[in-house]
């Protein structure tokens, strides 16, 4: 299952308990069991960077990322000089560090087939006290926003942006930005 995962894929990580051999090559870690992210690249030894969503993150380590992020944005901020800083827009002023791992491919799971797997695994014990968390999006930008808020309009689901979408649309932001300077 693990051979058809492609960049930007959706993907979840194994519920297994991290081993021996795991923490020797350090790939896997009990705080990544079930952690959820878009798959950034694959390697030809078999493992791939999955940049995780925060929010799926274990209560501890969530906290931990947050206050590092914190911390890095004021320092950024507090090295810029005040009129730099005055022409910063709001979302300029916000950033989000990302959280990312190297993992087995083995560990991965497509974020579609880690929900079913986890539906299957409930309904042949007991029934579920609650559903399963709901997959997060990946983080969408200005342009990303407005054409998902147009599908929406539109009646069709919205996509999943993939990694080269993001930065596809990261670029347009820059040079827009970049041609509003110079006016």
């Amino acid at each position: 299952m693990a051979s058809s995962l492609k960049e930007g894929d959706a993907v979840q990580v194994v519920d297994r308990e991290a081993t021996q051999a795991d923490e020797k090559n350090r790939t896997f870690f009990n705080h990544f069991r079930n952690t959820r992210g878009v798959l950034e690249k694959l390697y030809d030894d078999g493992t791939a960077t999955v940049v995780l969503d925060a929010s799926t993150l274990p209560e501890e380590v969530r906290r931990r990322h947050e206050e590092l992020t914190e911390a890095a944005r004021k320092k950024w901020l507090d090295g810029l000089s005040s009129e730099a800083r005055a022409r910063l827009t709001p979302e300029e002023q916000q950033f989000q560090m990302r959280y990312t791992i190297l993992v087995n491919v083995d560990d991965l799971l497509p974020a579609g087939a880690a929900k079913k797997a986890a539906k299957a695994s409930t309904s042949s014990k007991a029934p579920a006290a609650s559903a399963p968390a709901e997959e997060k999006p990946v983080r969408k930008t200005a342009t990303g926003a407005k054409a998902s808020a147009a599908s929406k309009s539109a009646g069709e689901s919205p996509k999943t942006l993939t990694l080269s979408d993001l930065e596809k649309a990261e670029e347009e932001a820059l040079r827009r930005r970049q041609a509003k300077a110079r006016e």
